[in-house]
Order: C-alpha cells, then structure tokens, then sequence
C-alpha cells in the first residue's frame, strides 16, 4: 500500500504489513537499527527497536499502525 508520510517527511513510501504469530514469550528484548546512508542524503541514523503486542500497535509513530485493524478481519 502507498502510504503519506506528510508532514513527517515529503515522500510516499511503500508499507507492507505482515500478520506473524509466535509463541508466548519475553518480549522486552530490545536491539538498535539503522541506516548507514539514509535515502534524503544525510547522516547515518540509528534508532531502538522492540516487539509491540498487537493490541498496543496502535500507538506507532507516522500511522503505521493505522492497518492493523484489516488483521482482525480473518
């Protein structure tokens, strides 16, 4: 699906949302992402990452979470 980034950035970006099921475990496992060359041309940027329950995912940042409702639908 296309996806408006405005006014975070000017782009329309390509999401893909994926449904995955694992079993019960510790989720408070955190690591660090990044980008070594960003595609707007800056500096590297890195940020923390972390698994979400899905019924606290409608809380991400730029509406990304504004699909996770269609998971319901099944």
């Amino acid at each position: 699906m296309a996806y408006d980034v405005r006014p975070m950035r000017d782009e329309i970006a390509n999401r893909h949302f994926l449904e995955l099921r694992v079993p019960q475990q510790d989720l408070s496992r955190r690591w660090i992402a990044g980008e070594q060359d960003p595609s707007h041309g800056g500096a590297s940027e890195t940020w923390e990452c972390w698994w979400l329950p899905l019924e606290q995912a409608h809380v991400l940042a730029a509406g990304l979470g504004s699909q996770l409702w269609k998971l319901n639908q099944h």
